[in-house]
């Protein structure tokens, strides 16, 4: 039964990620700054996905984070948004 909770919450977290990157893409065509919120929101949805790409390993969530925070701010500036 565990399992099944787990799945689903992982599965409901994914859904939510996915919103978040739909909602904040649609921003990144217009010709506005992004809100640090905004900003939080991508950076947040690409730290999950490098985890989850790295397997899922317990522990290490600041060093994904960092590494997505780079990424997202790097690029944001290369398209004039930060």
């Amino acid at each position: 039964m565990k399992k099944k909770t787990k799945t689903k919450k992982a599965e409901a977290l994914k859904s939510k990620k996915s919103s978040v990157t739909r909602r904040t893409s649609s921003r990144l065509s217009k010709s506005v700054k992004l809100t640090e919120e905004e900003i939080f929101d991508f950076i947040q949805d690409k730290a999950y996905r490098l985890w989850d790409e790295a397997g899922k390993p317990q522990g290490r969530d600041w060093e994904f984070w960092f590494k997505a925070e780079e990424k997202v701010k790097a690029h944001l500036k290369k398209i004039g948004k930060l």
